[in-house]
């Protein structure tokens, strides 16, 4: 593998946890709100629920080829050329993924906080700083987490406090208004971004130092990642209401502008947009790391490094060309995102499950290695 360095169960827990958050925490309940009003907090767990089969099944990947990374066991069960070219598709998926996260930082920043500042900036900066974690290697990656972790629970808390004494329990009725058809729209809005993502998260899985505790984490993270976004799409709708949530391009932010204590307490949104810039960070670092990994390993090199910079050029041009608005980057995120992420997050890793059992490959018949 072209990294040896390793990391912990309660690390990957972590990366999992903030990896859903990413920019989900911003934008998910604009995207629920739209299908399911003041029932987008049932379509958020009811996507959890989706999420957790997702998971499963990613975890019996994880545990069949504990030490092969996916271009391995890809190629093991496929052969070289197949294999290799459902590994470079998820290459093309870690890529597009990173693209679309650091595009809509930049929106996010350049309508909020930094206006006069050009957007390429914001893409190039943050991808220089996501470039550097991803050449440190996963290990660093994971330390990072650990470092930060503190501080994004504790944002959490402090920001979930505050806001409760602007909850309203009327804006939550009426329950189920137009039954089960807009919250099952909203559910598979949310399944597809962020929960099918996490089909990303299996390259890292052979860098955990214990693979059944990895199995373990990967469920928990999730867990603790889904059930923070019900809890922060339940507020937006509790405090904000149904319909001004659908309106809203970031409405958690929006929401977080609400907040005043007497006179003292005030300008609590930089909460939010701080949570976010420390998510969103672990969530481009990781798509980063694992499209440079699997590049490399599907060209059989001993050292990703060399890739990281050249792939962080790309990245930022790439950033900038695939949303040439944000009217566009909403539409693609609410009306392709998800049918295009179940190619991805489902239908090939099911394909490719069926082909192993069949094939006998893995931890039950021997471990795949690429032929």
């Amino acid at each position: 593998m072209p990294d040896n360095g390793k990391i912990e169960p309660a690390q990957f827990r972590k990366l999992v946890m903030f990896f859903i958050l990413g920019r989900a925490i911003l934008i998910t309940p604009t995207f629920l709100a739209e299908q399911a009003k003041q029932d987008a907090w049932i379509s958020a767990a009811a996507g959890l629920l989706f999420g957790v089969l997702i998971v499963l099944l990613l975890r019996k990947m994880g545990t069949r080829f504990p030490e092969s990374t996916l271009p391995q066991y890809s190629q093991g069960i496929l052969g070289r050329w197949a294999g290799s070219a459902v590994a470079f598709l998820f290459f093309l998926h870690a890529l597009l993924l990173c693209s679309l996260t650091t595009r809509s930082l930049s929106v996010f920043m350049a309508s909020t906080m930094m206006p006069e500042t050009p957007i390429q900036w914001i893409i190039g900066l943050y991808l220089f700083i996501a470039a550097v974690g991803a050449r440190k290697g996963i290990e660093n990656i994971g330390k990072t987490a650990d470092v930060f972790y503190p501080l994004v629970v504790a944002l959490f808390i402090i920001f979930v406090v505050f806001v409760t004494p602007q909850i309203e329990a009327e804006k939550l009725q009426p329950v189920l208004a137009k039954g089960m058809a807009p919250v099952l729209s909203g559910a598979y809005q949310v399944a597809g971004f962020p929960y099918m993502n996490l089909v990303l998260l299996l390259p890292i899985f052979p860098f955990v130092s214990d693979s059944r505790q990895a199995a373990k984490s990967f469920l928990q993270g999730t867990l603790l990642g889904g059930g923070s976004l019900c809890i922060l799409t339940l507020l937006c709708v509790a405090v904000l209401g149904g319909p001004e949530t659908a309106n809203e391009l970031f409405p958690t932010y929006e929401m977080a502008k609400t907040i005043e204590i007497g006179m003292f307490v005030q300008r609590v949104e930089a909460i939010m947009a701080l949570m976010w810039f420390i998510t969103i960070y672990f969530q481009v670092v990781i798509c980063f790391y694992v499209a440079i990994t699997i590049l490399a390993q599907i060209f059989r090199l001993t050292d990703y490094r060399p890739l990281v910079f050249p792939m962080a050029f790309l990245l930022t041009a790439f950033a900038q060309l695939i949303a040439p608005s944000i009217s566009y980057l909403i539409d693609f995120s609410r009306s392709t995102w998800s049918s295009y992420t179940l190619t991805y997050g489902l239908l090939i890793l099911v394909l490719l499950a069926l082909a192993a059992v069949r094939r006998g490959s893995g931890r039950r018949s021997g471990e795949a290695s690429p032929s």
